[in-house]
Order: structure tokens, then sequence, then C-alpha cells
């Protein structure tokens, strides 16, 4: 009986303070004003048919008023849920406890070799690791994100990471600094375990090797719609 009264009083207690919370951040919305969208009339032309875009403006992602309008954007977000913000780290720290900080994926083989991605605590990137025995306790590490990742703002590795030559000498991988799903591929020589200074920006990532070890396919994004077209 006294376990059933101690859950009714910790549902009330937990109630009540979702309904704090609540009028609290009603009453800083009501105090606050959204910043307002200019609108700016466009006519867009296509097969004959012209359609009208008032926020077309908003795709050019350097334009300085489009800046200015998402940071008055952020400042009002932040304003507004500043009531919830001992809510927002109660939160965050329960679902990170709830994360694995230390992980590493199947192990899956591939010519001659096996290959998996392993986080360490503390880190927000994987590394991406081969060995040639899968019980093996040697390991070489092809590409630590988290080293590459130093000193950038944003960076992304291709969907699909590295991917290595059929003769297992060459290894090439995609990576974006820009957050606009552009990779500029980078080789790397895993012979001697050197960088090459072969680059080949705006490309979609995700290269394939042909046969001969030197040649490799990939795609280019166009810059409008940023889909693959060459």
């Amino acid at each position: 009986m006294e376990s059933f009264e101690k859950k009714l009083a910790m549902k009330k207690h937990t109630r009540y303070f979702i309904l704090v919370i609540l009028i609290q951040t009603i009453s800083s919305v009501l105090a606050q004003q959204s910043p307002v969208v200019d609108k700016i009339k466009t006519e867009i032309v296509h097969h004959n048919h012209v359609r009208v875009d008032n926020y077309y403006w908003m795709d050019d992602s350097e334009n300085p008023k489009l800046l200015e309008h998402i940071k008055a954007e952020n400042e009002y977000t932040k304003a507004v849920l500043k009531p919830t913000e001992s809510l927002q780290k109660k939160l965050y720290n329960e679902m990170v406890k709830r994360i694995a900080q230390k992980t590493n994926s199947v192990p899956y083989k591939d010519n001659g070799f096996f290959y998996y991605t392993r986080y360490k605590e503390g880190n927000e990137y994987p590394e991406y690791v081969r060995k040639k025995e899968l019980n093996s306790t040697q390991e070489e590490i092809l590409l630590d994100v988290n080293e590459m990742a130093v000193g950038h703002n944003y960076f992304e590795v291709s969907n699909f990471g590295l991917h290595v030559s059929p003769n297992n000498r060459i290894m090439v991988y995609g990576y974006d600094e820009t957050a606009e799903g552009l990779f500029t591929l980078i080789f790397k020589d895993l012979s001697t375990g050197k960088w090459l200074e072969d680059t080949i920006p705006n490309t979609t990532g995700d290269p394939v090797w042909a046969n001969d070890n030197k040649t490799i396919f990939y795609s280019i994004p166009d810059t409008f719609s940023f889909r693959s077209f060459k």
C-alpha cells in the first residue's frame, strides 16, 4: 500500500513539474516576437510553366540576409526555450547514459581482411580498422576520423566509409567539411601509411575501384539540386 502511494505521489509530482515547465514556456513564447521572413517574389520558369516562389532567395546559403535571419531564429529559439534549460540538460544526460560509449561494429571480411569500425569513450567519431585474422590482436587503423575532424566545425565521412583497392594497397574515402553534401576524395598508401597528394573535390563520395588498381569511378552532384548527374 505504501509503495502504491509513493508511486501515485511521484506521478502527481511529475505532472506538476511538466505543467510548470509548459506554463513557463508558453509565457516565454508570448513574451518573444518571432522573426519574420521577408517575401521576395521570384518567378521560376520550367517546361513553359511559371512558378512563383517568395522564399527562393533563401536558397543562397551565402546571402548575408539569410545568415542574419538564421541567427535571429536561433536567438529566438534560445529565448523561448530558456525556461526548459534544466530539463534539456537532464534529458540529454539521461539519453547519453543509455548510449554505449565504447562500441565495435560486427567485422566483415573483404578481400582477405576483416573490417570494422570502433568508437572509443569520449570520442564523437569512429576509427576504421582492419586485421588479417578475426581473433588476432594485431590490427591496422586505416582512418581515425577524430584526428581528421580536429579544427573543423563540421566533418563527415561519406556514407560507406573508406574504399580499398583490389590489391589492398591504396585507400580512398570522401569527407565533407561544409555540410553541403560535397565530398572531397583523398587517397592513402596503406603500404607506407602516407597520404597522397591527389584529391578530387566536389563529389558525392563513395567511389568504386576498377580492377587495375589505378582507376576509380565516382559521381559529381549538380550544383543546384545536389543530385548526381555525371
